[in-house]
């Protein structure tokens, strides 16, 4: 028998035989058991194919996997080749998964290009072409995404006027709650305190002329004609929008979108729609509720600091809010509801399939739906001037 050459591990042997072609192994092969990479071969094999013999192994675990691929790249950076012989069941099929992902990061510069080389760390720069083209890509990319998406959203509602959107009831009565109950306390908390601010900052500057009684009209008018929509539209903005894009977009990396595309279920009526009529349902709701607790911030500061007493402050708001008052705050809210429910699935349906995506997603939908709230709010106060409403 030809010398044996090889090292001893605690509770397993990696041995070289016959002439050092053939390893055999010995033993249990665990993590437990500690062991370092099994040796090369004694002499250089040239185009001999060497032989890894298992039959000797009487227990494994990754970490035999681990050694067998070491050994593999080795031989593969070598030039020579390799030949599994009774390996236990099950070693050679995670010996080829191991294979496939290393190549695969290779291939993506995740990994060193051959085996033993240093992995660079750095991903190759990219030219200032490929970057201006794969800017202008993903611009254009998402700029293509919204009018789709808004079409797809008439084609849903279309269906619901006649009968035929499919969602779930229970869903629908789980965003009404979740956009109304659990908004409304900090809504009107922060209405009141706008109201608050309001009424001192009017009295400061009222005061100097002895005009303290136009503070309550300055706070009815200024919560019913524009802070109480706006402030429920940009509470809604951070709390729901970000909502509907961090749900939806956890939906898409889980492919949830495409289950209900392959039962035949539209992803529009089943998660956009019911989204969609909560907030255009509820925002008019919540906006004359935040009017309101902005109206009596201005009450408590009033009565307290400024001396007005109760009943004047209330026939003061009344001789200043009249139907169109009231109607252009609801009017508003509709339009902001609207804007908050399409950017926020809008931008849950493009997030990508990883975590960050999804984070990416939430924030850009609270940036956006901001911004399209003060815009869209800009464009009511010109149209209301233009008009002299």
């Amino acid at each position: 028998m030809a010398k044996r050459q090889g090292t001893k591990e605690p509770g397993g042997e990696a041995s070289w035989d016959s002439g050092g072609k053939v390893l055999r192994l010995q033993g249990p092969f665990t993590v437990r058991s500690g062991a370092d990479p099994f040796p090369p071969p004694p002499g250089d094999p040239g185009d001999a194919a060497l032989r890894v013999d298992g039959a000797g192994i009487s227990q494994w675990d990754s970490l035999l996997v681990e050694r067998l691929g070491g050994l593999a790249d080795e031989a593969a950076g070598k030039g020579f080749s390799l030949e599994w012989q009774d390996l236990p069941a099950g070693v050679e099929d995670l010996l080829e998964e191991r294979n496939r992902i290393t190549a695969e990061a290779r291939a993506a510069g995740a990994g060193p290009e051959t085996p033993g080389e240093a992995d660079p760390g750095a991903p190759p720069r990219k030219s200032l072409l490929q970057t201006v083209g794969r800017t202008t890509e993903e611009v254009a990319e998402r700029e293509l995404s919204l009018p789709l998406f808004l079409g797809q959203t008439v084609l849903s509602v279309g269906r619901l006027l006649r009968g035929r959107a499919v969602f779930q009831g229970r869903d629908f009565l789980e965003v009404l709650w979740e956009c109304s109950g659990r908004a409304l306390p900090i809504v009107l908390l922060i209405s009141f305190l706008t109201g608050l601010i309001f009424a001192f900052i009017g009295a400061t500057q009222l005061q100097r002329f002895g005009a303290e009684i136009f503070v309550p009209p300055l706070v009815s008018l200024a919560m019913f004609r524009e802070m109480g929509a706006l402030m429920t539209g940009i509470i809604l903005s951070g709390r729901t929008g970000s909502a509907f894009a961090a749900r939806i977009g956890s939906m898409k990396a889980n492919d949830e979108l495409n289950a209900l595309q392959t039962m035949g279920v539209s992803p529009f009526d089943f998660i956009v729609l019911p989204r969609l009529l909560a907030l255009v349902l509820l925002m008019p709701l919540l906006g004359f509720l935040a009017s309101w607790a902005g109206v009596m911030g201005g009450f408590l500061m009033s009565v307290s600091f400024l001396g007005l007493t109760p009943a004047t402050y209330v026939t003061q708001t009344a001789q200043s809010l009249d139907l169109a008052n009231f109607l252009i705050g609801p009017v508003k809210s509709v339009v902001f509801g609207a804007l908050i429910a399409l950017i926020g699935c809008q931008q849950g349906m493009a997030a990508g399939a990883s975590a960050s995506s999804v984070g990416r997603a939430a924030t850009s939908a609270v940036v956006q739906a901001i911004t399209w709230i003060i815009v869209a709010d800009a464009l009511f106060a010109i149209l209301m001037n233009l008009y002299g409403s």
